[in-house]
């Protein structure tokens, strides 16, 4: 087991995406391949904005942290709703659908357990702000993909970033592909030079244990 070394690499990941969408880096980059010169490309900033991450462990206490350093409001979600370190409120599943219509990024870290599997459907996502933005980096099999689909055509959010799906790889007929509120990358936000770094202590730690 080494729980928390993917950390680091995952958070800085959130952080990537949440600039990435809030800065259009998709759209200007586009437009620098294009040669074209276009200031009215809309901007917006991470500060003063909500995150809301499911999931409050190692990985979410470390996107907490990151997001704190941008003045955002950061909101959790664990099972019993216990205060944890980085987070200005926690909620538990139960209130999933009540305390998600303030997020303006939600994140999910969430494992795939029974109680998590299928969690984020239609009831869920069209709670959510219309301009909201969603970050997947937990299980594929937490979102009912045929549901978050239909409201990413209806517009009831404003864009997801996915990094796992319920199979893989992504089938490359998948709509997911072609649509331009949907960034996709596959399953690598863990992914980091420093892993075996930062894994060979955790191994020596538990080999003494």
């Amino acid at each position: 087991n080494s729980k928390g070394v993917h950390a680091i690499p995952m958070a800085e990941y959130c952080l990537a995406m949440m600039l990435q969408v809030s800065r259009q880096s998709k759209a200007l980059i586009e437009n620098e391949k294009a040669h074209k010169w276009d200031r009215t490309v809309r901007m917006m900033e991470l500060y003063g904005k909500t995150v809301y991450i499911l999931g409050a462990g190692a990985i979410g206490q470390e996107t907490a942290k990151l997001a704190q350093a941008f003045s955002m409001k950061v909101l959790g979600m664990n099972q019993d709703g216990r205060p944890v370190e980085y987070f200005q409120e926690m909620y538990t599943y139960k209130e999933l659908k009540e305390t998600i219509k303030e997020a303006d990024f939600v994140i999910s870290v969430l494992p795939s357990t029974e109680q998590t599997k299928g969690l984020l459907n239609y009831e869920v996502f069209k709670e959510m702000k219309r301009d909201a933005v969603f970050i997947n980096i937990g299980r594929g099999d937490v979102v009912n993909e045929k549901d978050l689909l239909k409201v990413l055509d209806e517009g009831l959010i404003s864009h997801a970033v996915l990094d796992v799906f319920e199979h893989e790889p992504l089938d490359e007929h998948h709509p997911f592909w072609d649509m331009e509120n949907v960034t996709i990358t596959p399953h690598l936000s863990g992914i980091t030079k420093n892993y075996l770094p930062r894994v060979m202590p955790i191994f020596e730690d538990n080999l003494e244990r």
